[in-house]
């Protein structure tokens, strides 16, 4: 399991040693990880900068998120906040609140795990007051999460239609970069025509548990959950087309972007922890009425063992490889901090 953490750093005066009221409040996906972003984010300020407080989490973009929104009444830019002491300790308390929570939430999601490897049974179970309240939560967070997608594929569409120019000089600010990989085919039919004994020799049958969820999603229009997500929809759809008209150039976008990564990891969260208790409440059951559909059935399956065929024939087998050279654009994965910190 995956453990970030959640980090709370203060300023103090270099001539007189007081804490100031000015606490960041961020975030690191790997556990150890908020010294090191302490150093990155002393850089630059006139200010000693002190890592006040840790909070320990497997959902780090989900506890930031809460605290964000409770605390936006006194944010000074970004993730700065003015928090005198006492209410410091609060948004301290409230994160370690959150984190529990997210804690709490991890046996479930062992549990779907170590259920996807059980057959299920005929049974299709009634729905429950918990079923519902999840079932909702679960649907509120996929429709979120298909507007984010959606916002992805504009950028993709805008990144898809620059310039040779425009691609430099996105890579010079470190916007994304093109990503170089050999894409490796094997000619399976062709190899079968030519050495059909190998191919018996190296066919493997496998017995696995095959499981297939479907849950039914409730409708939910966005403006009604979510009106912020409504507003940035917006926002960055427009600023989206302006970079394709060549109104503005494809930097006015990187901030957006990155808040549209935080709100994907954040609504993925969600969308896993619903599922999961979701899940539970199935147990061995086909579903929940009109709610889930949780069949798992025991199915063998006859492939191909390509690696030990490679291993003991390397020579027929490259005959049938072919092997060629692509390039893709890789947005840079950035926390929405690292944004923030260039203001």
């Amino acid at each position: 399991m995956k453990i970030g953490e959640v980090y709370f750093i203060r300023e103090q005066d270099r001539s007189t040693g007081k804490l100031t009221e000015n606490v960041k409040i961020g975030m690191v996906s790997k556990q150890g990880e908020s010294s090191n972003r302490l150093k990155q984010h002393q850089t630059g300020n006139p200010r000693d900068l002190i890592l006040h407080h840790i909070v320990v989490t497997p959902a780090p973009f989900w506890v930031e998120n809460g605290l964000h929104q409770r605390l936006d009444g006194v944010r000074v830019r970004a993730e700065w906040h003015k928090l005198e002491n006492k209410d410091l300790e609060d948004a301290i308390q409230l994160a370690e609140v959150l984190a529990g929570e997210s804690f709490e939430h991890i046996p479930f999601i062992e549990k779907q795990e170590r259920l996807k490897m059980c057959v299920s049974n005929d049974e299709i179970i009634e729905p429950t007051t918990e079923s519902t309240e999840w079932q909702i939560r679960l649907s509120k967070a996929k429709a979120q999460l298909d507007r984010v997608n959606n916002l992805k594929d504009k950028y993709k569409e805008v990144i898809s239609g620059m310039s040779e120019d425009e691609i430099e000089q996105a890579q010079q600010e470190d916007l994304f970069h093109i990503e170089h990989y050999t894409d490796t085919k094997f000619d399976l039919d062709g190899f079968t025509k030519k050495y059909p004994d190998l191919i018996e020799k190296f066919l493997v049958s496998e017995t696995k548990i095959k499981q297939r969820m479907t849950p039914k999603y409730l409708e939910f229009k966005i403006s009604e959950i979510n009106p912020s997500l409504e507003i940035f929809s917006q926002e960055f759809s427009t600023l989206c087309d302006r970079v394709s008209k060549k109104e503005i150039d494809f930097g006015s976008l990187r901030e957006l972007e990155s808040e549209l990564q935080f709100r994907e990891n954040v609504l993925t969260w969600e969308k896993e922890i619903s599922t999961s208790h979701l899940a539970v409440i199935c147990g061995l059951a086909n579903g929940i009425k009109d709610q889930l559909t949780w069949k798992r059935v025991e199915e063998t399956n006859t492939y191909l063992d390509k690696d030990l065929l490679e291993s003991n024939h390397a020579e027929q087998y490259n005959e049938f490889v072919t092997a060629e050279l692509k390039t893709r654009k890789k947005t840079r994965k950035r926390a929405r901090r690292a944004i923030s910190e260039g203001d």
